[in-house]
C-alpha cells in the first residue's frame, strides 16, 4: 500500500515520462506495483475511436511486462459501464466478471479488485490483499489511488494522440511520395547555387541520367547550352529572392538529344526562414513545341502564298466587311490594305447589280447553312479604284471558325484571257471561212474537172471500140491511163479534205465480210493476171459471216492497200488475210493483212509513208506514179474507226500491212436466214412463192407497196401499226417483213424488238427491213442491234424493193447502200409544183393505179394539213411531228418536192423542239398555199373531182 503522500507524488511524477504508449504503461505498472501494496495489476485499453474490440495490455507483479492478452470483450464493456458510473468499483475475489481475466489463479479470499476507468480508453484493475490491520479497504486510499489513475489516464490519452498523429504523418508522407514518383513530371531539387540535391525517378527517366550521376553536380553545366545558362541564371536569382516562376527551356539529354521542357520553379526555406534551395517540376513539351513550329512554318508558307499569289485573295465577314487583303489584291484593284480593311466589299469593287445579288446570296447561305452559288467559279465585271471596269473570275467559299462564318475569295483578272478568247473566236471564224472557201473551191474544181474528164474517159472508151491502128492503140492506152490516174488523184484529194474537216460520217450497218473480201479478190485477180502476179485470200473460219461496220470505208481501206501492193509488185504474189484477233461480248477484233513480194521499204522511210503527199523515195512518183495520199487516207480511216495500222517491210523482199479493226455483231444477224424459197440469182418470177408482211400506216405508201407486190405475184398481209404487225408475226410465218418506223399505237422499233426477242415467235429468224424517211446514224445503229436486216429510205423505187428482197433471200447478193437524208435546214428553192414520174414508175404501165393514187391524195391531203395545223395550235408537238413525217412521205411520192421540203422543215422543228409560232406558222401557210395550187392542176389533168 502507498504509505504517504510523498510516495504518491513520486508515483505521479513517473507518469507521462514517455509518449510511447508501451513504454509509458510498462513504466507506470512497474512503479505502481513497487510503491503500492499490490500483488498484480492489469490495464485493458480500447484503442479504437469507435469502441470496437482491440488488444489488451497486461502486466503482473512477477513479470511487469507489456504483452497482448485478450480483447476488450462484451464482459469488460459491461464492467466499464459499471465503473464509469461511480468512478471506481471494488469487486470481491472470484467475481464472475473478472474470473477469466487472469491466467494465474489466486485462491486467497483476502484479495480485493479495485477497478478504475482510464477515461474513455479502458480500465485498470488492481489486485489488493487487505491488511490484517484493516478489515477492508479505506475510502481515502481508494480516492488517493484514483487521483493518480486520472493523471495516468491523461498520459495514455496523450500517447494515443501522439501515436495517431505519427501514423497520419507517415501515411501522408507515403501518399505524397507515391504521387511524386508516379506522376509524369520530373522533380529536381537544387541548392540556391544550382547544385543538385535530389533527382527524382521521373526526372532521371526524362533526361537519361541516374540519380547517382547527377548528385552534387551543377544542373546548368549538364543540361544547358550558353543561351540556356543565361536564362537559368535569371531564374535562379528569382528563386533566391523567394519568387516562383514558370518558364520554357531546352535541355540536353544524356544521349545528346535535345528536348523542350516547361519548368515550374519554387523556393523552399530552412528553420530560420532562409531560402535553402528550390524545387523544379519539369514537363516534357517537345511534341507541343514541334507542333507549334509546324504551325508557324505553315502560317509562314500561307502568308508567302498570299503575298506572292498572282490572284487577288481577300476575306470578308458575315456582314461583307473586308478583314484580309493580299498584295495582289492591292495591285489588281488599286486599293491598299489600309484603305479597304473594315470596309464593305460590295461598296468598293462590285458593280451595283452584282453587289445586291452577292449580298442576298450570303444572307441566304447564313439562313440555310448551305451554299447556293457559293463555291462556284464565276465570271463577272469588277471595278478598279480608278473606276475602270474589267472582267474577273471569282470563287468565294464559306469558312466556319468557332460558330462564326467568314468568306474567302480568290479573284483573277482575266482581261488578257478574254482578249485571247476573243482573238481565238475571231481566228476560228476566219479558219472556218477559209475552210468553207477551200471546200467550195474543191467542190467547184471537182465539178469542173470531173465534167470534162467524164467526156475524156467516155471518148477514150469509144475510141477503143473504133478499130484503131496499133499506134493509135498505144495513144489511147496512154490517154486512158492518164485519165484514170487524174480521177484517182481528184478522189484522193477530196477524201483527204473530208477526213481533215471531220466531214466523213461512218455508217454502221450489217454486211458480209466474206462477200466483201471475195469481191476484192475477184476484182484484183483480173488486174493482176496481166502482170503475171498471183493473189491469194485466206479468211479465218471463226469470223462470223455477218458483222456490223462501215462496209464502204472497209472496202476503201483494203482496196487502197491492194492497189499499193499491185503498184509496187512486178512479180511474185499478193495476199489478203483476215484473222479473228479476239472477241469480247458483242465486239470482235479482226486483223487484216495485205502482203506483197514487191520492192519493199527501207527502215528510214517507214516513218513517213503515212504522211500526206509523202512517198518512200523521190523517185517513187516518177517511176510508179501516185500522189502519196493513199496510205495517209488509209491510216486516218483506220483511226476514225478506233483501229490501228502497222507495216513491216524489207527492201527487195516485200511489205506486209496489218490493220486491226473492231466490229459489232448480232446473233440475230448470224442465224440461218431461210432460203428454202430462194437461190442465187433471184428473179421477179421467183417472188410469186413469197409471203411478206407489210407494216405501214400511210395509206398512199400502202397503196404503192401493195400494188407492186400484186404485180409481182407476192402474197402479203397488211398491218396498220406495230401492234398488228406483232400479232400477225405471232400467228403466221413470213419470208420477209417490211416495217415502217413511225406508226401509231406501237412504232416499228418496239415491234421489231418484240418479234426478235421472242425465240418462240414464228418470225424470230425472218429478215426485217425498215421503211423510213429519215434514218439517222444513231437510229440505224439502234435498229441494227435490235435485229433489223436493212433499211429502205423513202421515197423508193421498185428497183430498190427488188434488190432488197433479193438481198434478204440471198445474202451473197450485195444490196444498195442507202444514204442518210440531211436535215432540212436549207432554204426552199423554186421547183415544179409536182412530178408524177415516180408514181408512174410504180404503176408499171397501169394508168388506173395512178388515178386511184391521185384521188386518194386529193381526199386525204387537205384533211391531214388541217389536222397538222390544229396540232400546232394546241401544242401537241408529238402529233405534229408524226403528221409532218407522213405528209413528207406522201408529198414525195407525188413528186411535190417543194411541199415535201416544207413538211421536212416542220418535222425538223418539232424534233429539235423549235416550237415558236413565228417559225412554224409561216411554214404551215406556205404548205397550205403550195398544196392548194396543186389540187386544181391534178383535177384538170385527170378530169377528176376529189371523192
Amino acid at each position: 500500500m502507498i504509505q504517504d503522500f510523498s510516495s504518491l507524488y513520486k508515483l505521479s511524477l513517473a507518469i507521462g515520462t514517455s509518449l510511447n504508449l508501451q513504454e509509458n504503461i510498462q513504466h507506470f505498472l512497474s512503479s505502481f506495483i513497487k510503491k503500492a501494496a499490490g500483488e498484480r495489476a492489469a490495464i485493458w485499453l480500447n484503442t479504437s475511436l469507435n469502441s470496437t474490440a482491440t488488444t489488451s495490455h497486461y502486466s503482473t507483479f512477477e513479470s511487469p511486462l507489456f504483452e497482448h492478452k485478450k480483447s476488450f470483450n462484451q464482459n469488460l464493456s459491461t464492467l466499464y459501464q459499471l465503473v464509469s458510473q461511480n468512478g471506481y468499483a471494488i469487486l470481491e475475489h472470484k467475481d464472475p466478471l473478472l474470473e477469466s481475466l487472469f491466467t494465474q489463479k489466486v485462491n486467497n479470499p483476502a484479495y480485493k479488485h479495485i477497478v478504475y476507468p482510464l477515461g474513455a480508453r479502458g480500465l485498470i484493475i488492481l489486485d489488493i490483499i487487505a491488511s490484517k490491520k484493516h478489515k477492508g479497504l479505506k475510502t481515502s486510499f481508494v480516492l488517493s489511488i484514483q487521483d493518480v489513475i486520472n493523471k495516468f489516464a491523461l498520459s495514455i490519452e496523450a500517447c494515443l494522440v501522439y501515436e495517431q498523429s505519427t501514423k497520419e504523418t507517415l501515411r501522408n508522407e507515403e501518399k505524397y511520395r507515391s504521387i511524386i514518383e508516379n506522376m509524369e513530371l520530373g522533380l529536381l531539387e537544387v541548392t540556391p547555387e544550382g547544385k543538385i540535391i535530389k533527382a527524382y525517378p521521373k526526372f532521371c527517366k526524362l533526361t537519361g541520367y541516374t540519380e547517382e550521376e547527377l548528385f552534387g553536380k551543377i544542373a546548368a553545366d549538364i543540361f544547358l547550352g550558353k543561351a540556356g545558362i543565361k536564362k537559368m541564371a535569371k531564374e535562379r536569382a528569382a528563386r533566391k529572392k523567394g519568387e516562383t516562376g514558370v518558364y520554357e527551356i531546352q535541355l540536353k539529354k544524356k544521349n545528346g538529344k535535345k528536348i523542350w521542357v516547361m519548368i515550374s520553379g519554387a523556393p523552399y526555406y530552412d528553420e530560420n526562414n532562409h531560402v535553402a534551395g528550390s524545387v523544379g517540376i519539369h514537363l516534357d513539351i517537345t511534341e507541343r513545341k514541334m507542333a507549334e513550329q509546324k504551325i508557324r512554318e505553315s502560317q509562314e508558307k500561307l502568308q508567302l502564298i498570299l503575298n506572292t499569289s498572282l490572284d487577288a485573295i481577300f476575306t470578308i465577314d458575315e456582314t461583307g466587311k473586308i478583314i484580309d487583303w493580299n498584295p495582289n489584291a492591292e495591285k489588281i484593284f488599286g486599293y491598299s490594305s489600309t484603305e479597304v480593311i473594315g470596309r464593305v466589299l460590295n461598296n468598293l469593287i462590285v458593280p451595283n447589280a452584282k453587289a445586291i445579288k452577292s449580298k442576298k446570296e450570303i444572307a441566304l447561305f447564313m439562313k440555310m447553312e448551305q451554299p447556293p452559288p457559293l463555291n462556284q467559279r464565276i465570271e463577272l465585271t469588277a471595278i478598279r479604284k480608278t473606276g475602270e471596269e474589267f472582267p474577273i473570275e471569282l470563287t468565294m467559299s464559306p469558312i466556319k471558325i468557332q460558330n462564326q462564318y467568314f468568306f474567302s475569295a480568290f479573284c483573277r483578272d482575266i482581261t488578257i484571257r478574254k482578249k485571247s478568247e476573243q482573238a481565238l473566236i475571231n481566228a476560228k471564224k476566219a479558219a472556218e471561212q477559209a475552210r468553207n472557201v477551200e471546200r467550195q473551191f474543191l467542190a467547184h474544181m471537182s465539178h469542173e474537172i470531173r465534167t470534162p474528164m467524164n467526156a475524156v474517159i467516155g471518148m477514150t472508151y469509144l475510141l477503143q471500140r473504133s478499130q484503131p491502128t496499133a499506134e493509135q492503140k498505144d495513144y489511147i492506152q496512154a490517154l486512158k491511163f492518164s485519165a484514170d490516174s487524174l480521177m484517182g488523184i481528184i478522189s484522193d484529194i477530196l477524201d483527204l479534205s473530208k477526213i481533215e474537216a471531220g466531214e466523213i460520217e461512218l455508217e454502221y450497218r450489217p454486211f458480209s465480210l466474206h462477200s466483201l473480201l471475195e469481191s476484192l479478190y475477184r476484182s484484183y485477180q483480173f488486174r493482176l493476171q496481166e502482170k503475171n502476179i498471183s493473189i491469194k485470200i485466206n479468211i479465218d473460219k471463226n469470223i462470223k459471216h455477218q458483222v456490223i461496220g462501215d462496209k464502204t470505208r472497209m472496202g476503201q481501206i483494203l482496196s487502197n492497200l491492194l492497189s499499193n501492193a499491185s503498184k509496187f509488185t512486178s512479180e511474185g504474189s499478193i495476199g489478203i488475210t483476215a484473222l479473228l484477233e479476239k472477241s469480247e461480248g458483242d465486239t470482235c477484233w479482226i486483223k487484216f493483212q495485205v502482203s506483197d513480194t514487191g520492192i519493199g521499204i527501207s527502215k528510214e522511210n517507214l516513218g513517213i509513208i503515212f504522211s500526206s503527199f509523202k512517198q518512200a523515195t523521190v523517185n517513187t512518183h516518177r517511176e510508179f506514179g501516185g500522189t502519196g495520199l493513199g496510205l495517209s487516207i488509209v491510216k486516218q480511216l483506220v483511226e476514225l474507226q478506233n483501229g490501228t495500222i502497222k507495216v513491216k517491210s524489207e527492201l527487195g523482199k516485200g511489205t506486209v500491212f496489218e490493220v486491226l479493226l473492231p466490229f459489232k455483231y448480232s446473233e440475230l444477224l448470224n442465224t440461218d436466214i431461210k432460203k428454202s424459197k430462194s437461190t442465187n440469182g433471184q428473179t421477179i418470177d421467183s417472188f410469186k412463192e413469197l409471203t411478206i408482211l407489210i407494216a405501214e400506216d400511210n395509206l398512199i405508201n400502202q397503196k404503192l407497196i401493195t400494188s407492186i407486190f400484186t404485180q409481182w405475184g407476192i402474197d402479203f398481209d397488211l398491218a396498220n401499226n406495230g401492234l398488228e404487225a406483232v400479232e400477225y408475226a405471232r400467228t403466221k410465218q413470213y419470208d420477209m417483213i417490211f416495217m415502217d418506223l413511225n406508226m401509231p399505237i406501237m412504232n416499228g422499233y418496239e415491234a421489231t424488238v418484240k418479234i426478235k426477242k421472242d425465240p418462240l415467235n414464228l418470225n424470230f429468224h425472218t429478215p426485217i427491213v425498215t421503211l423510213t424517211a429519215a434514218a439517222l446514224h444513231e437510229e440505224r445503229k439502234r435498229m441494227f442491234e435490235a435485229g433489223v436486216y436493212d433499211f429502205i429510205t423513202k421515197p423508193f423505187s421498185p428497183q430498190q424493193l427488188q434488190r432488197t428482197i433479193i438481198s434478204c433471200l440471198d445474202q451473197s447478193v450485195p444490196f444498195e447502200k442507202t444514204q442518210l437524208a440531211p436535215p432540212p435546214v436549207d432554204p426552199i428553192q423554186e421547183e415544179e409544183l409536182y412530178d408524177l414520174s415516180h408514181l408512174n414508175t410504180f404503176s408499171q404501165g397501169n394508168p388506173q393505179f395512178v388515178i386511184d393514187m391521185v384521188q386518194l391524195f386529193l381526199k386525204q391531203n387537205p384533211q391531214n394539213i388541217s389536222i397538222l395545223n390544229q396540232a400546232l395550235d394546241r401544242g401537241d408537238w408529238d402529233k405534229a411531228q408524226d403528221l409532218a413525217h407522213q405528209l413528207k412521205s406522201t408529198l414525195g411520192t407525188l413528186g411535190m418536192s417543194k411541199q415535201q421540203k416544207i413538211a421536212k422543215q416542220i418535222e425538223h422543228n418539232m424534233s429539235n423542239k423549235i416550237y415558236h409560232a413565228e417559225k412554224n406558222k409561216p411554214l404551215m401557210q406556205r404548205l397550205k398555199t403550195t398544196c392548194a395550187q396543186v389540187y386544181p392542176l391534178l383535177k384538170q389533168q385527170f378530169s377528176l373531182e376529189a371523192k
